[in-house]
């Protein structure tokens, strides 16, 4: 077993034993303790997809249309739609500030009406880029001149009136764990894009992003994250830590944390993370943006992928994170892609450009993304989970109406008032606002305080065995990270070895250690904490607890440098999102406020946590629009961070550009 002690043996300067790092072994797992005599009698359960039942959701209603990315976003902006909740459900500040980050819809009104163009905001990214040191360890491999020939193309389909959608010019960005075309997929390594060339075609990259890409959003390019995704604390010495927005001496948090810097900094609208432990929600917690892990099956995936990693949407507000899920939602669900896998191109195409640098070939690019995307909606499903039928699932809903009509709130009894959540119950597990900071206690209260003032009740409810739920999430984590090819093959040789940071070989060398008996146990864990969760929800529609256990996790000295793994600040990052993961079910992040750090005084968002029933990502995503537009009400302004760009959609002198739909 690697420890610190172990690796620091006969090395020199930059040895494991000098770096900021605790170990992580068999004993902080627990796994042996926890389960190794422990007698479960539950069957195995080896897919995160989860069971039924089934049941009705509340105010929503099945897609019509859903194998059609623009149909899916027709109805999500229907159920946006209603006079008062289209003019402010969508936008978090006054579009016309020069600090403001601007919304889907702010960006989509500015270019139908000229006063802004994709070329203005693209060229607004270029230069926030080249010129702010603070957005350094964001972003990688940005290719200026493809982001220009994509904004280019946009214009042209704008300047006759004929944007593919409300996404058509809007800048977005992807986590290096997602593959999308024309770049390598490092996970974030120093090492594994030289392996592969770039994904050689629209057809080979992610599902998700082919669909964003054929409704006309603008890709960036790729962010930053944690090694393999296997830590939360955004922590990358080798490639640079991605400083916190609202605070350089805090983390962005992880795996996915550049997507939650570049929403946070208004550089991107939204950005694509993957969740597999809470690596979209950590980040967008600590960054003060909206984050959502879909149900585990409803976004498609590649086959590689395990059981407990999901791809979401990080967003400024639920508004525009309702908008991406509907764009990227596989209709019938799906774990497995329909489209091509983009291993078949990786390892035989010649790293040559393959990127469009003309507005002509960035048009060809979105055209052969749609031709992709519509292959793949009439295509056979593939089995969507080992043992489990595609056809079985739920439909794929959203919200009929997310708020009520302007006629029932503006000017008259306000949103409090109109009680938009009545019927609606909330569950409560108590110890899970009372085993976290002391800020982050005080935030969750008053959202779910929020929550009853809208109309929704409030009731306790029991969440038993959480200690053996975590144990089974940390070992079928790691397991699994192990088994993926790439993980397989970097772990697989000891040059390659060699180039894995010390916290990833520590991870990866515990993981060697489990066993099959282990993994066994976990599976079993996780079906009975299905039906311990399935009995919670028999009381409630939603169970809410804070996102994370505190603040942020500071940058100590020397882990920017060297490196840090710390269990504790894991723990507390980890804590509340873990559940969700390792049982399928979708959970939103929704930022909350501020509140000042102990240690540094820095002023960091909080958040609160919503975790809805199996499939019933449309209510989950119903009630934060809700407690969002209710937080504005109540006069609670969405965090902004210090450190962002200046709004691209207004000019120089500060003319406004933007405006509300």
């Amino acid at each position: 077993m690697l420890t610190a002690e172990s690796s620091a043996r006969g090395s020199s300067k930059g040895s494991a034993a000098r770096r900021v790092i605790q170990c992580y072994d068999m004993k902080e797992i627990r796994a042996p303790r926890v389960f190794t005599k422990l007698a479960i009698p539950e069957e195995p359960k080896r897919s995160g997809v989860p069971d039924g039942p089934h049941t009705p959701e509340k105010g929503c209603v099945p897609v019509a249309g859903a194998s059609s990315p623009a149909a899916r976003v027709a109805a999500a902006l229907a159920a946006l739609d209603g006079g008062w909740a289209v003019d402010g459900g969508a936008i978090i500040s006054d579009p016309s500030d020069a600090g403001a980050r601007p919304s889907i819809l702010d960006y989509h009104a500015a270019y139908q009406s000229g006063t802004a163009s994709p070329g203005d905001v693209a060229e607004s990214i270029v230069r926030f880029l080249a010129e702010e040191e603070g957005a350094a360890n964001w972003v990688y491999g940005f290719n200026p001149q493809h982001l220009r020939a994509q904004a280019a193309a946009s214009a042209a389909r704008y300047a006759v009136s004929a944007p593919l959608s409300v996404l058509d010019g809007v800048p977005f960005a992807v986590k290096d764990h997602v593959a999308t075309f024309a770049t390598r997929v490092c996970q974030g390594t120093t090492f594994l894009g030289d392996m592969g060339s770039p994904v050689a075609d629209v057809a080979s990259e992610a599902p998700c992003v082919a669909a964003l890409r054929s409704l006309g959003a603008l890709c960036i390019g790729k962010t930053q994250m944690q090694e393999f995704g296997l830590l939360p604390t955004g922590i990358s010495w080798k490639l640079g830590v991605a400083r916190n927005p609202h605070s350089q001496r805090h983390t962005a948090g992880g795996s996915s944390g550049g997507s939650g810097c570049v929403v946070a900094a208004g550089l991107a609208a939204f950005a694509i993370g993957t969740d597999g432990g809470g690596s979209v929600r950590i980040p967008a917690a600590v960054c003060g943006v909206v984050g959502l892990k879909p149900t585990q099956g409803r976004m498609a995936s590649l086959p590689e992928e395990h059981s407990l990693s999901s791809i979401g949407p990080l967003a400024t507000s639920v508004g525009d994170a309702m908008i991406v899920y509907a764009a990227m939602a596989c209709p019938g669900s799906c774990a497995h892609s329909p489209l091509k896998p983009a291993r078949e191109t990786l390892d035989t195409m010649p790293g040559a450009q393959l990127s469009a640098r003309t507005a002509e070939q960035a048009q060809e690019e979105v055209d052969a993304a749609a031709a992709a995307v519509e292959a793949a909606a009439v295509a056979a499903l593939p089995e969507a989970a080992v043992g489990e039928d595609a056809a079985t699932r739920p439909p794929l809903t959203l919200p009929q109406r997310v708020l009520p009509e302007a006629s029932d709130t503006a000017g008259r009894i306000g949103l409090f008032g109109a009680q938009p959540l009545a019927g609606l119950t909330v569950g409560v597990f108590q110890p899970y606002f009372e085993h976290c900071e002391l800020a982050v206690a005080e935030a969750a209260r008053s959202g779910v305080g929020l929550l009853s003032r809208l109309g929704a009740e409030v009731v306790a409810v029991t969440l038993p065995e959480l200690e053996q739920l975590r144990v089974a999430h940390t070992v079928t984590f790691m397991m699994e990270a192990l088994r993926t090819r790439h993980v397989a093959e970097a772990w697989a040789t000891q040059e390659q070895r060699s180039q894995l940071h010390e916290d990833t070989r520590m991870i990866l060398a515990t993981a060697s250690n489990l066993t099959e008996r282990h993994l066994e146990q976990a599976q079993r864990v996780r079906r009975r904490q299905e039906r311990h969760w399935s009995r919670a929800f028999e009381s409630c529609d939603i169970i809410v607890t804070p996102t994370v256990a505190c603040l942020g996790i500071e940058i100590i000295k020397g882990a920017a440098s060297e490196g840090m793994l710390h269990l504790t600040q894991t723990s507390r990052l980890t804590r509340y999102t873990i559940p969700a993961s390792l049982l399928g079910l979708p959970a939103l992040a929704l930022p909350l406020g501020t509140a000042p750090c102990r240690s540094t005084g820095a002023r960091l968002p909080t958040s609160l946590q919503l975790i809805g029933r199996p499939w019933q990502d449309a209510t989950v995503l119903r009630v934060g629009a809700v407690l969002e537009a209710g937080l504005r009400e109540a006069g609670f302004a969405a965090p902004l961070p210090a450190l962002r760009m200046p709004n691209p959609l207004v000019t120089a002198v500060g003319k406004a550009k933007g405006g509300h739909a």
